[in-house]
């Protein structure tokens, strides 16, 4: 099963101009491959960690990584993606995905996305999320 999120905030201007503070924005992904062969993810208590790939951190307006099971094991053919980015006033996109292949395979595919907005208005202003969750099998 494939997994992609797309999230987006939008901030409704009164005149002034939000801004993102220095340094107080990142990206990062976080992918892994364990060793399980039960149904249920929590059946696993233990697993065998056998591949992790995590990247990025504070300052990174974009990072994409993908995690590839070894030919020849037993989860050959599984892979995790995760992949993070900021547009445009640092409105996020964010996707990942997960593929197991055979029994014996437990992945992880995810990616964060974070910012802190200072306003500089002389109102309050409404400040809104808004998501897509499509679910691809």
């Amino acid at each position: 099963m494939l997994l992609r999120a797309v999230a987006a905030a939008a901030v409704l201007s009164t005149g002034a101009v939000p801004a993102a503070a220095a340094g107080s924005f990142g990206t990062a992904t976080n992918t892994s491959l364990r060793r399980c062969n039960a149904s249920l993810a929590s059946d696993c208590p233990g697993s065998t960690l056998l591949k992790a790939v995590r990247q990025g951190g504070p300052g990174r307006n974009r990072i994409a990584s993908r995690l590839q099971a070894d030919a020849g094991s037993a989860q050959a053919g599984s892979y995790a993606t995760g992949s993070a980015e900021l547009r445009g006033i640092g409105l996020p996109v964010i996707k990942a995905s997960a593929y197991a292949a055979g029994t014996d395979s437990r992945l992880v595919g995810s990616a964060q996305v974070w910012q802190t907005i200072t306003w500089r208005g002389g109102a309050p202003t409404a400040f809104g999320l808004a998501g897509n969750l499509h679910f691809a099998d």
